[in-house]
């Protein structure tokens, strides 16, 4: 199956469709998440402590 050409064509748009999926959704989000209900910067304030730390 390796050897056929419609094995690595779709292979191909499938690995190309991936990136620009990802790409969009960084860049159409702005790159932040939003913060989670309930956690009022808890998380991130232990992985700034962690920073610190290493």
């Amino acid at each position: 199956m390796a050897e056929q050409w419609w094995f690595w064509t779709i292979l191909g748009v499938v690995v190309v469709g991936a990136a620009v999926g990802v790409t969009l959704g960084v860049v159409l989000s702005g790159g932040q998440q939003a913060p989670l209900p309930g956690d009022e910067g808890v998380v991130v304030e232990t992985l700034r402590a962690a920073e610190v730390r290493f």
